[in-house]
């Protein structure tokens, strides 16, 4: 074999290594960057089998506050979003038994919601869309079992109430009996400012009221069924949760 037959060979070689290099290093890095799935749900307040609130996680977020986020007791099941998005891609619907209640118009609330959530999805901004027609204006309170952040035992303490989807981001159809700043969807989370108190080991016991209006968006279809003009039920609720922190503030 020629010097220059071994330099050829090599260089062939060497190609394809490189070609092979580039087709797996290609595929890692789509591994690695690939995006969370795409979520476009909206829960009308039927889903809403009660009002407890489970309390599901409490973090420090770097010393400047305490959060802590809930998690509604909703009945829902996912399903696929379907063409043209990818098959990780999903929303939440209601249950079969939540649409079985409208019995002879079961079929027909079914289609109308359908309808509705493209509509109501489609006004969101972004590719993400978290919605339902349970419904917060503010009036959130929460109170301790002892002195927590210069606040009194069974005083309000003040909060912030975040992730949740501000009406202005979000077009829901209603009427003019009911108006709302939010909508609350499957979990929220509220912050607690740490200020200048400082952070100590204590056992605190906290109690958590979220006055909400709870729109029943498939009665509402239901009813317009037979009645255009229908106006838009709902019920007054508040969400409600007891739950105890191994920290306090002083």
């Amino acid at each position: 074999m020629t010097l220059n037959q071994l330099t050829s060979r090599n260089n062939a070689a060497a190609l394809i290594l490189f070609l092979l290099f580039t087709v797996l290093t290609t595929a890692c890095n789509k591994t690695l960057s690939k995006v969370a799935p795409i979520e476009r749900s909206f829960l009308p307040g039927e889903c809403l089998c009660s009002s407890f609130l489970e309390f599901n996680r409490f973090n420090i977020t770097a010393n400047t506050s305490f959060e802590l986020s809930f998690i509604l007791d909703l009945d829902y099941v996912p399903v696929s979003l379907g063409s043209p998005y990818s098959s990780q891609d999903y929303r939440l619907i209601p249950t079969e038994s939540t649409f079985s209640v409208f019995k002879e118009n079961a079929g027909i609330v079914k289609n109308l919601y359908e309808e509705a959530w493209r509509t109501i999805t489609d006004s969101c901004k972004g590719d993400l869309c978290f919605a339902s027609s349970i419904f917060y204006n503010g009036g959130a309170r929460l109170v301790a079992n002892k002195e927590f952040a210069g606040i009194s035992a069974g005083g309000n303490i003040p909060i912030m109430m975040v992730g949740m989807t501000p009406s202005d981001a979000i077009s829901i159809p209603t009427d003019n009996t009911i108006t709302y700043n939010y909508c609350i969807y499957r979990a929220l989370t509220i912050t607690i400012p740490i200020n200048n108190y400082e952070i100590i080991d204590d056992t605190v016991t906290f109690s958590l009221e979220i006055p909400v209006k709870v729109g029943l968006f498939l009665t509402w279809l239901n009813d317009r069924i037979s009645n255009p003009n229908a106006p838009f039920p709902y019920r007054d609720e508040t969400l409600t949760c007891s739950f105890t922190l191994q920290k306090g503030l002083h």
